[in-house]
């Protein structure tokens, strides 16, 4: 394919990932390093895919908890993609949940709250109501309402989230349903729960 090619860019990301995954950062800084002349080329004729290998980029730098970084490449890919499929697309949503992580772990939690509540809609939109999608971004939005003070409303949206995760459960990760048993037992123990809360906590452990 040659060099600064569109396959060597994909390459070269999933290199990164993979070394950042294993907490190498300086190797996976490098990788990055090696895409920086990749990511000024034109790739129109990939369409998505060029938006879709950005994404990949900001979630590496989230990863590496680079997160001005990754927020820059995030919003960025996302604004293509949203220019080329439509506000209401898959690969957006998947973008828009590592945003929202990446504003929550910089400490920027009502901007988060914003991305998470906005990424629930547009799951609703295009996977519907009752999807295991959207019972995903339900879930990563618990998280934010702690942290903007709406600890009734993280409850809530963590039992709703749990409730259609286990009627959507085969579609799901064992680690994702994990995630939504933690974020609840959390919620629970917050509200002043903690019987309740030790209860989903036991069953955290035993999976």
């Amino acid at each position: 394919h040659g060099p600064y090619s569109y396959v060597e860019a994909m390459s070269r990301i999933r290199l990164a990932t993979s070394l950042a995954s294993e907490g190498l950062k300086e190797e996976a800084t490098q990788a990055l390093q090696a895409m920086a002349p990749l990511l000024e080329k034109d790739w129109r004729s990939e369409g998505m895919g060029a938006a879709a290998l950005r994404a990949d980029v900001g979630f590496t730098q989230w990863q590496m908890r680079l997160f001005p970084e990754a927020i820059r490449s995030l919003e960025k890919a996302i604004a293509e993609l949203d220019r080329l499929a439509g506000r209401y697309n898959a690969q957006s949503i998947q973008a828009s949940r590592t945003l929202g992580m990446a504003y929550m772990d910089s400490g920027q939690y009502a901007r988060a709250n914003e991305i998470f509540a906005s990424n629930v809609e547009r799951s609703k939109r295009v996977y519907g109501p009752q999807d295991s999608e959207t019972a995903l971004n339900l879930s990563f939005q618990v998280m934010t309402l702690h942290r903007t003070g709406d600890t009734a409303g993280a409850e809530e949206t963590a039992r709703e989230s749990v409730r259609l995760a286990q009627t959507q459960g085969a579609s799901l990760s064992a680690s994702e349903m994990r995630g939504f048993t933690r974020r609840y037992a959390t919620a629970l123990a917050i509200n002043g729960k903690p019987e309740e809360a030790l209860r989903w906590f036991d069953q955290l452990i035993a999976q």
